[in-house]
């Protein structure tokens, strides 16, 4: 297990040329196995289960996580959850007892281990509730929201089964995926906090905060000379067809006594 207490460390690295860091979480997270060389040597783990927890503030991982580690499926294997400050504290919350819980951990970790390379499979009631929920969880959401949660279905089955195995039950149940879903719930619904309705393309959200502020629509000049005349056709062009594509805004033809003029207009 990692603890990052500054996850921004962390992405820094990942995002520089030539870091093999994010890649190498990826194939643990996949298959629980990695190789790399070090000095001139090809080192190569197997049946490792890596956990990683970080902490950074939300201003922070806008800035740090890169759109490549989110295109590539780094950001969408990780479980993003939002906290902050239940109570003020200034001289400290005091010690905690945790023996119990440890020596449970405990006992579940001896069941999981004597399971070996069995499977856990659901039970009757869970398999009901996992094909009701499977299409929406599957089914992914556009934009940079979208690119972030791609993988609910994974994260949902991998819960419900540390669920399982804490309970030490010899199948996955109902009330283990019910959990595992709340738990999911929570994490898209931190995502979507983060990074709300986001396109991942920076012209698209240029041009739709632009759009935002003008509930009537732009026209092309007025989208033009909204930057400064910064932006090329070409890219303008592509940044509308994103937002066209996406839904996020419509095509309206506003008569002008001669040629219509057509105005982007916010959804």
């Amino acid at each position: 297990m990692v603890l990052e207490p500054e996850f921004s460390r962390a992405l820094s690295v990942v995002s520089r040329e030539g870091s093999t860091l994010s890649a190498t979480l990826q194939l643990f997270w996949d298959a629980g196995q990695a190789e790399r060389r070090v000095s001139g040597k090809k080192l190569l783990v197997k049946g490792a289960h890596v956990s990683l927890i970080g902490h950074v503030t939300r201003d922070e991982l806008l800035r740090r996580l890169s759109e490549t580690e989110i295109g590539n499926g780094f950001g969408n294997r990780i479980l993003w959850t939002c906290a902050r400050r239940a109570r003020i504290l200034p001289h400290g919350g005091g010690s905690i007892d945790l023996g119990d819980v440890v020596q449970e951990l405990k006992t579940a970790t001896d069941f999981a281990r004597k399971r070996g390379n069995s499977r856990l499979l659901f039970d009757a009631e869970a398999r009901l509730l996992w094909e009701d929920k499977y299409p929406e969880l599957s089914e992914g959401q556009s934009g940079l929201l979208g690119a972030l949660t791609s993988r609910a279905e994974a994260h949902v089955v991998r819960l419900a089964l540390i669920y399982c195995l804490l309970d030490q039950s010899p199948k996955i149940r109902k009330v283990h995926l019910q959990a595992a879903l709340a738990v999911w719930r929570y994490c898209f619904a931190s995502a979507q906090f983060v990074w709300g309705d986001a396109l991942g393309d920076p012209t698209g959200d240029s041009i739709l905060s632009v759009l935002r502020a003008a509930p009537g629509g732009l026209s092309r000049w007025d989208l033009t000379n909204a930057f400064s005349r910064n932006k090329s056709a070409a890219e303008l062009d592509r940044g509308l067809g994103v937002l066209l594509e996406q839904g996020r805004i419509r095509i309206e033809k506003k008569e002008t006594g001669g040629r219509p003029e057509t105005l982007y207009v916010v959804l």
